[in-house]
């Protein structure tokens, strides 16, 4: 593995630090907008911070990348170039509040049942000062496409070392 994410840290046009400022730029704008299954986001960010886009896109189509939502499922940057000090995978919330979280959305799951959306999560992000956006597209990544798989996928241990 430590080969597989030095190659990547190679081939990237972009310093990961950079390549976690693209991602959170396209979390956000996916959850905002929606997405169309393009890299329309990713060209946006690119062209806003004077990234080659010939480069960016060929290192994405290597890492089978083909638009901005598969960017955020499978261009975490914990998964692309190796875990971090602080993640095994993009998290912007710390492991407390997301216990916190699975323990508060499994009671509220467990009560009313889940609509198929990440409503009950947001609210809790909302209501407790945590980035929505960012959380809720970590969330998905993790297998969370709505409150009782966040409940059911999303495990701390997968995303936080020991």
């Amino acid at each position: 593995m430590q080969r597989r994410w030095q190659k990547a840290a190679e081939e990237c046009p972009i310093p990961r630090q950079v390549f976690e400022q693209l991602w959170n730029f396209v979390a956000e704008r996916i959850a905002e907008h929606g997405h169309d299954h393009t890299l329309s986001f990713t060209e946006t960010w690119a062209g806003a911070q004077s990234v080659d886009l010939t480069s960016l896109f060929s290192f994405l189509r290597t890492h089978r990348i083909s638009d901005d939502f598969t960017l955020i499922l499978e261009g975490d940057p914990n998964k692309l170039f190796g875990p971090s000090t602080t993640r095994l995978a993009q998290m912007p919330i710390e492991r407390k509040a997301l216990e916190s979280l699975l323990r508060w959305l499994d009671e509220a799951c467990r009560a009313n049942g889940c609509d198929d959306t990440h409503r009950l999560t947001r609210d809790w992000l909302s209501a407790n000062g945590h980035p929505v956006w960012l959380t809720e597209m970590a969330l998905l990544a993790q297998g969370g496409g709505c409150d009782c798989e966040v409940v059911l996928n999303v495990s701390p241990d997968a995303i936080y070392p020991a």
